[in-house]
C-alpha cells in the first residue's frame, strides 16, 4: 500500500507542513499521472560494487528516505570522512 497519504498526514500532523502549503500556493499540474502507477512513484538509493547492488533502499511515501549513515557503511565510507574531493 502506498505510504504518500500517510506520510503528507504525518507531516502535518507534526506541524512541519507549512512549506508544502507554501509550495502548493504556486504549484500547477502541468503534466498528468499517464496512470494510477505513474502517479505513485517513489524514490530509492542504491548503492553498487560493480553489477551487484550492495544496499537498497526503495521509498515508501514522501519524507521517506533512508539511512545516511546506513548508505555510508555500505559504501564503506570510513566515519568522519570528508567528502571534499580536492
Amino acid at each position: 500500500m502506498p505510504q504518500t497519504p500517510f506520510s503528507l498526514a504525518n507531516r502535518f500532523i507534526q506541524g512541519r507542513g507549512g512549506d508544502l502549503v507554501e509550495a502548493l500556493r504556486t504549484w500547477k499540474v502541468w503534466i498528468p499521472p499517464k496512470g494510477a502507477s505513474q502517479g505513485l512513484q517513489q524514490g530509492g538509493m542504491f548503492v553498487f560494487e560493480g553489477r551487484e547492488a550492495v544496499f537498497e533502499h526503495r521509498d515508501q511515501g514522501t519524507g521517506a528516505f533512508a539511512s545516511l549513515s546506513a548508505v555510508l557503511e555500505a559504501a564503506a565510507v570510513p566515519e568522519g570522512a570528508s567528502c571534499d574531493s580536492k
